[in-house]
């Protein structure tokens, strides 16, 4: 996207076109995270949504009870235009984990990705958990 938008941009400059580049700007400024959910394991039954501060972030160790793996999660700035910071990108993250009906996001990595040989779209990999039954009523 970032690429397409630049030469619009300078197509416009050139041609004195301001309105577009308004309306390109506009869209810009719309870009922000963009996160990819892969279910793991066989589909069962949707899971009540929780609130963003019920969902435990692990990012050096992992859960002291046991825990099941729900989802695979993705998350990257959507363009280069996205000016979202890695503390945002992770509360998106967290958020979406609510959503799902995750109790944890455990963090595993980077998942940045270089655009146009230079730039860089930050970004977060992680792993939706739910806890054993048995761990999830005993808290």
């Amino acid at each position: 996207m970032g690429k397409n938008v630049a030469s619009i941009i300078r197509g416009a400059v050139s041609t004195g076109g301001w309105a577009l580049i308004a309306a390109a700007a506009l869209g810009a400024s719309a870009c922000g995270t963009v996160i990819h959910v892969t279910r793991l394991g066989e589909p069962g039954p949707e899971l009540p949504k929780r609130a963003d501060d019920q969902v435990i972030v692990y990012s050096s160790e992992l859960p002291n009870r046991p825990y099941t793996q729900w989802a695979f999660l993705e998350a990257r700035q959507a363009s280069t235009f996205s000016d979202d910071s890695t503390s945002v990108i992770l509360a998106k993250m967290t958020r979406r984990a609510a959503e799902l009906g995750c109790d944890g996001l455990i963090l595993t990595g980077s998942a940045d990705q270089v655009e146009d040989s230079a730039l860089v779209l930050s970004g977060l990999r992680g792993t939706c958990i739910l806890f054993r039954h048995d761990a999830r009523t005993s808290q």
